[in-house]
């Protein structure tokens, strides 16, 4: 791999100020298995208007964006404040480009941006971010459930397609009856195509019964949270509400 050095100073603009080609093909290239929908979504995945259009920040070099940092802002209590914060998103440079300070300095004019900061990391971005002072948290649990197990990302970095799609095959009617025997509640449920209407009766058993944590760090999910996250959503005509007694939950098919 031949790296290129960079012959000027380093130029970190806001994505929303360069020109929109010249970001998707920087997408193609650096995020080549999201290129289907990346370029289509990017401005409501970013949230731009939550900072102004100031954010995502690119790095610019003879007219080619080299490097990205995408932020997918909130708001959040901490200590009892409330605070502007980010998920650090989408951190890239391109290869011939790297180790040359861009991803330190990329971070650095990220992280002025919100109030805080939180990411997960991969191994190529932890060592950026650990020279910087972030701390580390390992109390943070994710439930997933594979109906293409072999689709997973530990897998997808082992395994080539063609493997994964036979063993997906496979394996296919052994999820398929385990979903069949579970999946219907006993009890009487409605599940319903969002709409405006219902998702604000949605919305109001949510407030209802949500409990405020002081003296945690917890997102604030207001009314502009959820119209930007659900309403907003590219995949807005995928969502259902499904509700029996006494609960309701949002779904995404």
């Amino acid at each position: 791999m031949k790296r290129v050095k960079m012959e000027t100073e380093i130029n970190i603009l806001s994505a929303c100020n360069v020109d929109e080609q010249q970001l998707i093909d920087f997408y193609n290239v650096a995020f080549e298995n999201r290129q289907k929908y990346l370029p289509k979504i990017w401005k409501w995945l970013n949230r731009v208007d939550f900072f102004d259009q100031r954010t995502p920040l690119v790095i610019l070099n003879e007219n080619q964006v080299i490097a990205h940092a995408g932020m997918q802002p909130f708001e959040a209590v901490l200590n009892g404040k409330k605070q502007t914060a980010a998920w650090y998103i989408d951190f890239k440079i391109r290869d011939s480009y790297q180790r040359q300070g861009l991803g330190n300095a990329l971070t650095e004019a990220w992280i002025a941006v919100p109030d805080c900061c939180v990411t997960y990391c991969n191994e190529k971005s932890i060592g950026v971010f650990k020279k910087i002072g972030w701390t580390e948290d390992f109390h943070t649990f994710q439930h997933l459930n594979f109906m293409r197990l072999f689709d997973h990302p530990g897998f997808v970095r082992k395994l080539p397609p063609f493997v994964r799609k036979v063993l997906n095959f496979i394996v296919k009617p052994v999820f398929f009856c385990i979903y069949k025997t579970n999946a219907y509640c006993k009890k009487e449920y409605k599940l319903e195509k969002l709409t405006d209407e219902n998702f604000g009766q949605f919305y109001k058993l949510f407030q209802s019964k949500n409990i405020e944590k002081n003296d945690v760090f917890a997102p604030v999910r207001d009314a502009n949270y959820a119209e930007w996250r659900v309403l907003q959503s590219p995949n807005r005509e995928h969502y259902y509400i499904y509700s029996v007694k006494n609960f309701s939950a949002l779904v995404l098919l």
